[in-house]
């Protein structure tokens, strides 16, 4: 994983682990039952942040609460599945697999996991609490949530790979069809 992926993982763990012991999240989860979190991805079950993600968060969560978390985590995997008729189809098989399993934590992984939540949250998650990770600047806060909003730098992130690499000369921007992607896209035109 690169070393600025893992720089903002841990600063969002860290921020997870404050906020547990602070804010009203944290009272939330403090009861004596074993809670349960799911978190919510945006990419594919197997891409590095998942793995990671999975690995961690359970730790990050047992250690911050003293006690074992029921941890859960799903994949929109939005990339390959962007139509509309995918999301219903997504929200509906979450509803169906949770019924009766109300979450104590649900934490939106990225600004498309964050969108499904605001969605889909009065069907899935009337009132849960919800932390997240989003990159648009222009992101809105849902209400009883609380997270980090580390804006996309595609100049940053090249000055900084042609610091590391100055022999670097060219830099191929590779994108998808979904709407995200076109965002991505436009960016870094």
């Amino acid at each position: 994983m690169p070393q600025r992926t893992r720089a903002w993982f841990r600063r969002f763990l860290g921020i997870l682990l404050i906020l547990g012991s602070i804010l009203p999240i944290g009272r939330l989860l403090a009861v004596d039952r074993q809670k349960r979190v799911l978190v919510l991805y945006s990419t594919r079950r197997d891409s590095q942040i998942v793995a990671v993600g999975d690995r961690e968060l359970p730790r990050a969560f047992e250690r911050g609460l003293s006690m074992t978390v029921d941890y859960y985590s799903e994949s929109i995997d939005q990339a390959r599945f962007y139509q509309t008729d995918y999301e219903r189809a997504f929200q509906s098989f979450l509803s169906l697999k949770y019924t009766g399993m109300p979450f104590d934590l649900v934490v939106a992984m990225s600004d498309i996991s964050l969108e499904f939540v605001a969605h889909h949250r009065e069907a899935l998650f009337p009132s849960t609490p919800v932390v997240f990770f989003a990159t648009d600047g222009s992101t809105r806060r849902l209400a009883n949530s609380t997270g980090i909003i580390s804006e996309l730098s595609l100049a940053g992130t090249i000055a900084l790979a042609t610091e590391l690499q100055p022999e670097v000369r060219q830099v191929f921007v590779i994108s998808g069809v979904s709407d995200a992607n076109k965002v991505y896209e436009e960016t870094a035109r």
